[in-house]
């Protein structure tokens, strides 16, 4: 009944579709679907949404007044083997913010990942628990930081071995691009690639030297920033020092930080170029508030939990990495790319319980890699072949102790715990007339232990991809492709024994996951639009859950299979003096097979992961002026595992600008806005499976900033 109703209105499509407006014809399809769409099926919903964002394109596509802008072709960077964006058959966002760094306040990495199809992130404003990132529903079980997600920093790895990732030392300020594969990539990548985040920082910076910043904000937020640049003949070189405190919306969450960042890039010889960079953030204050009940929330959304003020819950780091890069052109058609890094981090953490509640990390990780490209073009064939191999290794020296109400007592646990990851990958782009082929094959092999003898877990995995576009007519690609994905247990989770004794949880397995795709891209003068149908079958989920004697720390489990099914869809449009970025995505993320103390939960939600998203930016850009109009719109979600707990939608409207005035010694730039324009209660964050009801972490209301730039 239903696809009889659809196929009904595409077929009156064409015959109504000149003599009415478009906002008419919208209208007409809305009125004609509304009686039974809460009773459609899912790819019943799919095929709505693809119909009118196909009107929207054609309409895009009628001559206007307006004056075309054409948009220069994207270079894909991180698929590690270089393609142009209208020929590569993979999910990849690619977002420049050279010109919307002035209007950013720059106080969170969320504020670069607003327009992702696919992607969804909570807990912008816990610094001591970190933004969770989830792409496709990888990383939504990460209990703080970012796992199952690869993230690369200037081609170095941010991602420890073992596949958790931090960027609470990322130097906002200085991201020029990012780049997000939307989808598994371990055939690339290796370990926990569920996703890729892909972050290119400025190798310049336009205008003066030196640049000073100061912004302030609601929250007694504070933030002071320097650059300054050194620029030879053979070498460039950019430093930047950031500081950065406030109280925090919430009481108990106040927040400081500091990070250094220098990158160097030198010219060695005309065939050899080196680029260097290092990094130390040092943050002696981060606390945690809490998650609360729904009772406790109504009562006051900036109140912790009680428990977490009495054993002062809360982290502090200290993180230094550096990292050489160098490419060297053996021949015309040879280059041969080596890279080496190093990492530590020291991590002082404090959780609302006694028993192992003080936790002491200290954290070496180091890697490098080597990769030879060979590419080779004759009449209309071309290709581009890399081989690589890779060697990651991760110390951890994990010590816990009783947490007497914030101090120190009695060690409860020690334990030295290793992950070595060893991968060797063919990577193959091929291009023939309008086909375009990539091609990916990676083996890893993994050894993770303790300094128990006889405790080492070992794991080995290849994952293939393969994806395939082709050319229709002038402006229109179509592309298809199939790729795997793996994510080993991290250290963390594997330490997170139940049993309460030392070693690991052999009980864990990895994940597996196999994606397929299809998806069409339109090419027009000042139009790009992307479409995109995704399935994906995983095994072995990990989620977190809590335990009673153990509140406030998460253990994990499989969870059997998962089938994730979804529409993504990308509008990006450039006009006069605007600019505009649309994005939807809308999936069902469910257990396909999960048995939970005897309980059958397959066929309910996966945690922590909206079905829909709804994202749409619009920019303007005249003499000296700035601004930005952006709207997100997050659909509704579960706490839980057994789909109990519902998180209603929300949507969030911000506001921001800037205005710059030249003068002879150099810029001033005043700028500011104003964030949840329309002050909507919504959660910044939710504990998945919390002990006790506490899955509520409340958001600002509200807030405001304003920010004043010299530069010299």
């Amino acid at each position: 009944m239903y696809v009889f109703t659809i196929k009904a209105i595409i077929i009156n499509t064409a015959a109504i579709k000149t003599t009415v407006s478009s906002k008419s014809f919208k209208y007409m399809i809305l009125s004609r679907y509304r009686f039974n769409f809460n009773k459609l099926g899912f790819f019943d919903h799919i095929l709505l949404i693809s119909i009118i964002f196909c009107f929207n394109i054609f309409n895009g596509q009628q001559k206007s007044i307006t004056s075309t802008i054409t948009l220069s072709e994207v270079v894909i960077n991180s698929l590690n083997n270089p393609s142009n964006y209208s020929l590569t058959p993979f999910s990849v966002t690619k977002i420049d913010f050279q010109n919307q760094q002035s209007i950013k306040q720059q106080n969170s990495f969320n504020e670069y990942l607003t327009n992702i199809p696919g992607l969804f992130a909570l807990n912008a404003n816990n610094f001591a628990q970190d933004l969770r990132v989830s792409i496709r529903g990888f990383g939504s079980r990460a209990a703080f930081g970012i796992r199952g997600i690869k993230i690369i920093v200037d081609g170095i790895p941010e991602t420890t071995p073992d596949g958790q990732g931090q960027i609470d030392n990322l130097p906002l300020s200085l991201i020029d691009n990012i780049e997000v594969i939307r989808g598994p990539s371990s055939s690339i990548y290796g370990n926990a690639s569920g996703g890729v985040i892909f972050i290119s920082t400025f190798d310049s910076i336009k205008g003066g030297f030196p640049q000073f910043r100061s912004t302030f904000g609601s929250y007694g937020m504070k933030r002071l920033s320097f650059d300054a640049r050194i620029h030879g003949k053979k070498t460039l070189a950019i430093f930047h020092q950031n500081f950065i405190k406030q109280n925090g919306f919430r009481d108990h969450s106040k927040y400081s930080q500091r990070i250094f960042n220098l990158k160097v890039k030198h010219k060695l010889s005309q065939n050899t170029k080196l680029d260097w960079q290092l990094n130390y953030t040092n943050s002696p204050l981060a606390q945690d508030p809490g998650s609360l009940d729904f009772e406790s929330l109504k009562n006051n959304r900036k109140s912790y939990r009680q428990r977490n003020k009495d054993y002062d819950a809360g982290e502090k780091i200290k993180h230094f990495k550096t990292g050489l890069n160098l490419k060297t052109s053996l021949r015309n058609n040879l280059l041969l790319n080596n890279y080496i890094f190093y990492s530590k981090r020291d991590f002082d953490g404090k959780l609302p319980f006694k028993n192992g509640g003080i936790i002491d990390l200290e954290r070496n990780y180091y890697g490098f890699g080597s990769s030879l490209d060979f590419s080779k073009e004759k009449n209309q064939f071309k290709h581009k072949t890399k081989f690589g191999i890779e060697y990651l290794s991760q110390e951890d020296q994990r010590d816990r102790y009783e947490n007497n109400f914030g101090e120190k007592g009695l060690i409860t646990f020690s334990q030295l715990e290793f992950f070595k990851n060893f991968g060797i990958y063919l990577l193959s782009n091929l291009n023939f007339k309008k086909l375009f082929f990539q091609l990916g094959l990676r083996y890893d092999n993994q050894n993770i232990g303790t300094n128990e003898i006889g405790n080492d877990i070992y794991y080995s995995s290849i994952n293939p991809s393969i994806g395939v576009s082709y050319l229709a007519g002038q402006k229109n690609r179509i592309f298809a492709n199939f790729s795997t994905s793996f994510e080993s247990p991290s250290l963390s989770e594997l330490s997170s024994n139940p049993s309460g004794e030392e070693g690991l949880n052999k009980e864990l397995n990895p994940s597996k996951a196999k994606n397929y795709e299809i998806g069409w891209r339109f090419f027009g003068k000042n139009i790009i639009v992307e479409t995109t149908l995704f399935y994906i079958n995983s095994s072995n989920e990990l989620l977190p859950y809590e335990l009673e004697e153990f509140p406030g720390r998460s253990f994990y489990r499989n969870a059997g299979s998962t089938n994730r099914t979804g529409v993504e869809v990308s509008y990006k449009r450039s006009w006069k003096k605007f600019n505009m970025i649309r994005s939807l995505s809308y999936a069902k993320y469910i257990f396909d097979d999960y048995i939970k103390k005897g309980e059958d939960l397959s066929g309910k939600n996966i945690p922590g992961i909206p079905s829909m998203t709804r994202n749409f930016e619009l920019n303007y850009e005249n003499n000296g002026w700035k601004a930005q109009f952006s709207y997100n719109n997050i659909g509704k979600f579960y706490a839980e595992d057994e789909n109990q707990v519902k998180i209603d939608s929300y949507s969030i409207f911000n506001f921001q600008s800037s205005k710059t005035f030249y003068n002879n010694w150099g810029e001033i730039l005043i700028s500011g806005g104003v964030k949840n324009i329309l002050n909507k209660d919504y959660y910044d964050n939710i504990r998945i499976n919390a002990f006790g009801g506490r899955y509520y972490e409340a958001a600002p209301g509200r807030n405001f900033f304003t920010s004043l730039m010299v530069k010299l």
